[in-house]
């Protein structure tokens, strides 16, 4: 009853546009607000790379990795813009990478997004910007297949949450160190 009585109430109301507009603006302000106004992404090394818009981050990581993984010895080519079924060729090995840059969340961990069960790739390089330091790992396909939680699209991929101190700092030691368990010689 009581609610059928505020319906009434309301349908006998015709508000003015200046009096919504009015409300619309005391709500965003009280809203705004409450909102905090730095995070730890504030004033950080890498807040730049966390602006950026998702693609950007995407070709950034992917240029980066190439460049780095050509630095220490190992002949890489970004395939095809890093559109396919993978970006990244070790050519000499003829090792298939697929390369998600994902930055640090407010739990401390990265959300790896869009990784496709389907595609041919051997490994995927997950490359984690935190305020102020790189982080890495790379994974197995075989693991990438064990995933079960996906994206909020149907078509959109796996998506695989790691801690970052589940990650590696990404320096050049640590780098070879894992490289050489995929690839000898290096």
């Amino acid at each position: 009853m009581h609610s059928k009585n505020c319906v009434d109430a309301l349908a006998g109301l015709t508000l003015k546009e200046d009096v919504v507009k009015d409300l619309i603006e005391r709500v965003y302000k009280q809203l705004v607000s409450a909102m905090p106004t730095e995070s730890k992404w504030t004033d950080s090394k890498y807040e730049r790379i966390k602006l950026m818009p998702t693609t950007a981050k995407g070709n950034f990581g992917e240029n980066f990795t190439t460049k780095l993984l050509n630095n220490i010895g190992i002949n890489a080519k970004r395939v095809n813009g890093g559109i396919g079924d993978f970006d990244i060729l070790l050519s000499d090995y003829d090792i298939k990478l697929e390369h998600k840059l994902a930055t640090e969340d407010t739990s401390n961990s990265f959300q790896f997004n869009a990784l496709d069960k389907t595609k041919n790739y051997d490994y995927v390089f997950c490359l984690g910007i935190s305020p102020n330091e790189l982080l890495f790992d790379i994974i197995e396909k075989s693991y990438v297949l064990s995933l079960t939680t996906r994206m909020t699209k149907a078509d959109g991929g796996y998506k695989m949450t790691i801690r970052n101190d589940a990650l590696l700092s990404l320096t050049v030691s640590n780098l070879k160190r894992k490289l050489k368990g995929i690839i000898k010689n290096v």
